[in-house]
């Protein structure tokens, strides 16, 4: 019962000033109907729940709680989505036969958190994003090829996926509280850790397909992404951050090494668990045997090294210990590990040629590569024959069937080249805005670097190591795939975060002087 407060009509004072008796209201009948609906969903949810199996009963229990955590903490989602990028083909989502996951469930439930917040506030507001207009200009090159595509399916399912990481990284730099940066990073490197580990337990227990086996008793490492090469890229867009970070970890140590204190021991804590998941995903890498990820790795770690500076203590500490790793790894393997990552990265001179794949002999030591050369070439092909505007955005597959070459019919689904590819599937006006976007993101991380410094510097120092390796394995491969787009908005929207809250930091200071 509602009590109203409906006092009666006398006077308290002449009644000797005691308690006014208040009347209680009986609800109205819509009141009650609504209290029965309510009631009823109630019922129905519990019998639900106790005749469904177990794990159902179970995921909507978990699930439920994971949307009202969510709700009330947005950024919890962020968290979520770093953790579920590399391992969303294990939970697949068949919408109107499209390659959904729970990638994009997390997606739209950090998107309602963030608008009902706004509805709350009777303002939505869309944050200062200053890497958001080189993604738009992105996104308009798209939308411009979608007149011609050949398949207009595929060009929306592109778009779609290249619309999900703009839209991630206005929602992170909306949401994300600047103390939860280091909380973000964290779930990033520790889902590669992951992803490692899994990839490092296929290549030692020989677990996976016999066209992945090398060395005669290995398997290359490929993890939940079906192929070695996405899962040693995936892996090369971790890495640099966990290297950088432990690299200001070990400097960090350094510089205090005199007080012996429990912040020391601390940092010392925080330095090798930084290094340890370092180690594991560098190893990974390895594992994949994917030539693309190993010289992107190593364009990735030449940039963190000019960045950071060989002068550091950190520095130094650090070519040590990965000198005296590489000599126990000659050691240990007698050299015929060495021996085969030469032979492994002795085919890169055809690709440097970029040959015509009709005149050469294919054996079973360059199938790989021709293979490769021979989807470069009907991807020049496409561009030649549509200079402006591509073939479509995605359609790379749907035009590939009329420019195979002879003993060359089955589609990769890209062209190994993904500057190739996207000259071939949005002309050389998507090209051009690719370039122009990518070169904006590297002058802004750079800026970034040169203006901070200790962890925040640490950290966009990691992140120029990833957009390195990205441009440096694009060349032979496309590392969009799997929701890497997602992982790239997640850290740049990270930095982006930082960037506000410094900057804030700074003008307040300035003020107060």
């Amino acid at each position: 019962m509602i009590d109203k407060g409906y006092p009666l009509p006398y006077d308290s004072a002449v009644f000797g000033g005691g308690d006014v008796i208040r009347v209680q209201r009986w609800p109205t009948w819509h009141e009650a109907i609504q209290v029965a609906l309510w009631g009823a969903a109630l019922l129905v949810l519990a019998m639900g729940l106790a005749l469904a199996p177990l794990r159902w009963s179970a995921a909507l229990f978990i699930g439920t709680g994971v949307a009202l955590a969510v709700l009330v903490y947005p950024w919890l989602g962020l968290l979520l989505i770093a953790v579920a990028i590399p391992f969303g083909p294990l939970m697949p989502l068949p919408i109107a036969q499209a390659a959904a996951d729970a990638n994009e469930l997390l997606l739209l439930l950090v998107m309602g958190a963030w608008l009902a917040r706004g509805v709350a506030r009777r303002a939505i507001v869309i944050p200062h994003a200053p890497l958001l207009w080189p993604g738009l200009l992105l996104m308009g090159a798209f939308l411009a090829t979608l007149p011609g595509a050949w398949s207009l399916k595929e060009a929306l399912v592109e778009v779609v996926k290249w619309a999900e990481g703009v839209l991630l990284y206005v929602i992170v730099v909306a949401v994300l509280p600047p103390r939860r940066v280091p909380w973000l990073v964290g779930a990033l490197i520790l889902a590669g850790v992951a992803q490692a580990a899994l990839g490092l337990y296929q290549f030692a227990r020989a677990i996976g397909p016999s066209q992945f086996l090398i060395l005669g008793r290995f398997v290359r490492a490929y993890g939940t992404f079906r192929q070695p090469n996405p899962f040693g890229g995936y892996l090369g867009l971790v890495a640099p951050v966990a290297i950088s970070l432990a690299w200001w970890g070990l400097a960090r140590v350094w510089r205090r090494r005199d007080v012996n204190g429990p912040g020391w021991w601390r940092s010392v804590a925080g330095m090798l668990a930084w290094a340890a998941a370092a180690g594991v995903i560098v190893l990974g890498i390895g594992a994949s045997w994917s030539r693309g990820a190993w010289l992107g790795f190593a364009a990735a770690m030449t940039a963190v090294i000019l960045a950071r500076g060989w002068r550091s203590a950190g520095g130094v500490a650090l070519a040590g210990v990965i000198g005296v790793a590489l000599l126990l790894v000659i050691g240990y393997t007698g050299g015929w590990m060495v021996a085969a990552v030469q032979a492994r990265m002795g085919g890169f001179i055809e690709y440097a040629r970029f040959t015509d794949p009709r005149t050469l002999e294919v054996t079973d030591a360059n199938f790989p590569i021709v293979q490769r050369l021979a989807q470069w070439w009907a991807a020049w092909s496409m561009f030649s024959d549509y200079p402006w505007l591509g073939v479509g955005i995605g359609n790379y597959a749907a035009a590939y069937p009329a420019y195979a070459l002879p003993r060359w019919y089955e589609p990769l689904g890209h062209a190994h080249n993904y500057y190739l590819n996207m000259a071939a599937e949005a002309g050389l006006m998507g090209l051009t805005a690719y370039l122009v976007a990518g070169a904006v993101v590297f002058i802004w991380v750079v800026r970034r670097i040169r203006d901070w410094r200790a962890w925040p510097q640490a950290l966009a120092i990691g992140v120029l190591g990833v957009l390195t390796h990205l441009s440096v394995h694009n060349l032979f491969d496309n590392l969009y795939v799997q929701h890497m787009i997602l992982h790239l908005a997640l850290l740049l929207g990270a930095l982006t975060v930082l960037n506000a809250y410094l900057d804030d930091e700074a003008n307040a200071n300035h003020d107060a002087t």
